[in-house]
């Protein structure tokens, strides 16, 4: 068998290294699913986001119900469980939620999208939920929108360190407000 230079013998061993690093992390990619835990929430659940509300490090679950017109919020153990839902009201049918911290006060709001309600004719929306930091909210504070809207982002988009909300419109536009904080 022929010597290998010192050159020729690294790059087989690297591209021995690459192939087994590849191989390894192909079969590693493949998920594996615990069974699910059911947890109760309102009714017609339709969208979530994970943040802190409580201020504990844990990561907790909010969930937009948009047959019971309200939020609700799995408190997480840190263990990977969740406590029972508290619930709180945001005026209609949700159709979305963000989560961000709209008013810069360091504790994470809810911003939830809202159907209209064709019954008594009341525009869809916006509810923002603004976060106590201890898992509670204020009231919701609802802006009415002439269309309907489907989902919800928040994200400072101009650098000005202020919460931005993004908002699907069902009429085919996307719009973005910008929010300003007092002072």
């Amino acid at each position: 068998m022929p010597s290998m230079d010192q050159a020729t013998l690294r790059n087989a061993i690297f591209r021995a290294a690459v192939v087994l690093f590849f191989t390894a992390l192909a079969s590693a990619a493949t998920p594996i699913f615990k069974p699910a835990q059911v947890y109760p929430v309102g009714t017609s659940p339709i969208a979530a986001f994970v943040g802190d509300f409580n201020g504990d490090g844990k990561s907790d679950i909010a969930v937009a119900n948009s047959g019971s017109s309200n939020v609700s919020i799995l408190f997480g153990n840190g263990d990977g469980s969740f406590q029972a839902a508290a619930n709180f009201d945001v005026g209609l049918a949700a159709t979305g939620i963000a989560i961000g911290d709209v008013n810069a006060d360091g504790k994470p709001d809810i911003i939830v999208t809202l159907a209209p309600n064709i019954d008594s004719l009341t525009a869809g929306g916006i509810s923002i939920l603004l976060g106590n930091g201890n898992g509670t909210f204020q009231a919701p504070m609802l802006t009415t929108l002439p269309v309907h809207e489907s989902v919800a982002a928040v994200a400072d988009l101009n650098g000005d360190k202020n919460a931005d909300l993004l908002v699907n419109l069902t009429d085919s536009n996307f719009n973005a407000w910008r929010c300003r904080t007092p002072g």
